[in-house]
């Protein structure tokens, strides 16, 4: 009889090393985030590269706290600043949830009401979950989440969450890009669906 007892212990802790706590490695960081990029040019093989910087900013909407990043370059402009962090949404971060609202422009962010969270990271995840976000004739779908190891800048960070991010249209036109995220610095490398990559100076 206590070997049976036994089983749903030792389920539960296969369970446990299975799930993640995305608000550990996503949250809104107070300082400017500075990223290097290279990009191989398509036919030609020339490589480009640069570097840019990106930072969250804030808002009050009926005193609830809406979190975005942008670009400082796009500040000011009526550009499409959802290409400025993978997740192309404002946020919420919620009891340990972090809610979603897909936007495109300036413009979008201004006319964001409550109700328009209508997307969801939860407190945990497996890492055979998928999250999508549906953002126009466009979806981003998060899957794959696992912890890995990650070389940066001469430094080693440990267990990144790492998450693959494919980006789907309407049309049928699929991308696969992928993302790492620390506890202690966020997002620190994107390979964007373009296949530029992107990598946090730390």
């Amino acid at each position: 009889m206590g070997s049976f007892n036994r089983i749903p212990v030792l389920l539960s802790i296969l369970f446990s090393s299975c799930a993640f706590k995305p608000s550990s490695y996503l949250f809104p960081t107070e300082e400017k985030m500075v990223f290097t990029w290279q990009f191989e040019t398509y036919g030609s093989g020339k490589m480009l590269s640069g570097t840019y910087n990106v930072f969250f900013q804030s808002f009050s909407l009926n005193e609830v706290n809406i979190y975005y990043v942008v670009n400082e370059n796009s500040l000011g402009s009526s550009a499409w600043i959802d290409s400025d962090y993978f997740l192309n949404s404002a946020m919420i971060f919620r009891n340990d949830s972090i809610l979603l609202a897909p936007y495109r422009t300036f413009d979008d962010i201004k006319q964001l009401q409550i109700t328009d969270f209508k997307f969801i990271i939860p407190k945990h995840i497996n890492s055979n979950d998928t999250i999508r976000i549906v953002n126009g004739e466009k979806s981003i779908l998060l899957f794959g989440f696992n912890k890995a190891n990650l070389d940066l800048n001469k430094l080693s960070l440990k267990k990144c969450l790492n998450i693959k991010v494919l980006e789907k249209w309407e049309k049928g036109n699929l991308s696969q890009g992928e993302v790492w995220l620390h506890k202690k610095y966020g997002l620190v490398k994107w390979i964007r669906v373009t296949g530029r990559i992107e990598e946090r100076k730390l």
